[in-house]
């Protein structure tokens, strides 16, 4: 057994699958070994705005029997398996995500191999995202409680977003001694990942998005560019953006595709990596500070910030960077 124990994130390595069961807080559940040959996994999970997210790996069948948090609903997706498990008498495929509701009771039966992102969000903040993406006010009660079987497309996306958030989890937010910073960026990410995956299953349910009624969906990205632009010394993302334009992600989404073919994080993604790059150009090329000006920006994956760089300005930030223009050009 090996734990690694930072502020805010968990990650435990382990022969004895009752050890990963005690350690994802707030479940009421158990766990029985299925097949013989022993076991072996781990379980990664962090634990911002009220939302636990979690990676974990499974090495033998596993039967899983219990309820989430009070007042919380889970949500548990395939990044592999080695065959569809069993949720509730039900076969669930890679594409399938599993919904289990507050307090309802289920049981699942894992394959022999199965490593997945498992997501706690609470009741109300799931149903105000739920309503703020889908446009209408939805109850507990009309929410599945067992599989559903997302769009490919959109399974393919929620499969990067766990895989990023982990790895950026792994390497440079752990890297970084500022629980505060620390806190700053994972909750970036986990926004991000609350919203794609709660839009994974709006869609999946064929509930229709509707179209924000805007008097002036050009005026409205305007004044988004013009709060973006002045507050180049912090970053500002979607939700923080929505709230001070005081409208919600739909219709912020819906005047940037309309007005500028192309979605607010899109938008907000190619203003950071011009920032950067004027960053760059300024700084001095001795103190390789290409890290940290990505980070700045709100690059937490490195080697993702560098190829989308490279394809946007034809150069990798290192050469940026060495060929500045700034008062340290010689």
């Amino acid at each position: 057994m090996s734990a690694i124990n930072m502020p805010l994130y968990l990650s435990v390595c382990s022969r004895d699958f009752e050890e990963l069961r005690e350690n994802l807080a707030g479940w009421d559940h158990e766990y029985e070994l299925m097949k013989p040959g022993g076991f072996s996994g781990y379980m990664k999970v962090a634990d911002f705005l009220g939302t636990q997210v979690s990676l974990v790996r499974w090495g033998n069948a596993i039967r899983y029997r219990g309820t989430t948090q009070e007042r919380s609903f889970a949500f548990g997706f395939p990044i592999s398996q080695s065959y569809p498990g069993e949720w509730m008498g039900l076969r669930s495929t890679i594409n399938d995500i599993i919904v289990q509701r507050p307090g309802r009771a289920a049981e699942f039966y894992a394959p022999s191999l199965w490593e997945a992102l498992v997501v706690r969000i609470p009741e109300r903040k799931f149903l105000r995202l739920h309503a703020v993406l889908s446009g209408s006010e939805a109850e507990i009660s009309a929410m599945p409680h067992g599989t559903v079987s997302l769009r490919p497309s959109d399974a393919t996306l929620l499969r990067q977003l766990a895989r990023g958030y982990f790895r950026t989890l792994t390497s440079q937010v752990r890297a970084i001694t500022s629980v505060a910073v620390q806190r700053s960026l994972l909750c970036d990410l986990t926004e991000q990942l609350e919203r794609e995956l709660v839009l994974s299953l709006i869609k999946a349910r064929n509930l229709e998005l509707p179209v924000p009624n805007l008097a002036s969906p050009d005026a409205l990205v305007r004044k988004a560019e013009e709060l973006v632009r002045g507050a180049q010394q912090r970053r500002i993302g979607i939700a923080e953006l929505c709230a001070y334009l005081d409208v919600s992600e739909r219709a912020l989404h819906y005047a940037f595709t309309e007005t500028r073919g192309t979605p607010p994080a899109a938008w907000l993604r190619r203003m950071r990596l011009n920032q950067t790059y004027r960053l760059l150009r300024k700084n001095d090329p001795a103190r390789g500070l290409v890290k940290k000006v990505a980070l700045e920006n709100g690059f937490m994956h490195f080697g993702r910030f560098a190829e989308q760089y490279k394809r946007h300005f034809g150069e990798r930030p290192s050469e940026t960077l060495h060929r500045s223009v700034g008062p340290y050009r010689k």
